[in-house]
């Protein structure tokens, strides 16, 4: 559903970075990468990692090394990120490498079963302005965060998955982990 979705509107991600969370065989960093995004593909599994790698390499999108510190220069990469969400010296291992993102994305997360505020956490830290989550848990308003707005939903039910949709969240006010112009000179 994810890949789907993000594969449909293909100019929204030209030129920009983007993590994705809980990659798995990477589908939805493929997708994204062949719509010209920096893609960071970030799973806990080096299993999974490997996956990712060799898909991308055989769908044609340039890969980095696992934890590279490429340079998103142009888009169409994926580098392969290993990333547990509940460490945060991790999470500021990939925000200082490739963040902040420009858009966060992930699927079937189960962040339900996370600690409570864990997920608005991870969103805080690592996303700039735009989440897609592809999940099947119905209120995940509740778990985002007051940070985020629901801005709109492709039904998974266009690729036979009822269960499934693809929301995208849009953040309400500036966090406090971007830079800023002082912070960063000209290049935000």
């Amino acid at each position: 559903v994810l890949a789907h979705a993000v594969a449909g509107d293909c100019d929204a991600y030209r030129g920009l970075r983007v993590l994705e969370l809980g990659a798995g065989v990477g589908a939805a960093s493929i997708a994204l990468a062949g719509c010209g995004a920096f893609v960071v593909a970030s799973d806990v599994s080096l299993a999974a990692l490997e996956l990712v790698a060799e898909n991308a390499a055989r769908a044609g999108a340039a890969v980095s090394p696992l934890q590279a510190k490429t340079a998103a220069s142009g888009g169409g990469r994926v580098v392969p990120w290993r990333l547990d969400w509940t460490d945060d010296a991790q999470l500021a291992a990939v925000d200082a490498a490739h963040g902040p993102f420009d858009v966060v994305v992930g699927a079937a997360l189960r962040f339900e079963a996370w600690p409570k505020g864990r997920l608005a956490t991870v969103l805080d830290r690592l996303a700039r302005g735009t989440v897609v989550l592809a999940h099947a848990f119905h209120d995940v308003e509740d778990y985002v965060g007051p940070a985020w707005a629901r801005t709109g939903a492709v039904a998974g039910a266009e690729i036979g998955l009822d269960e499934f949709s693809a929301v995208s969240f849009r953040r309400r006010q500036p966090s406090s982990f971007l830079p800023t112009a002082h912070d960063a000179g000209a290049e935000l």
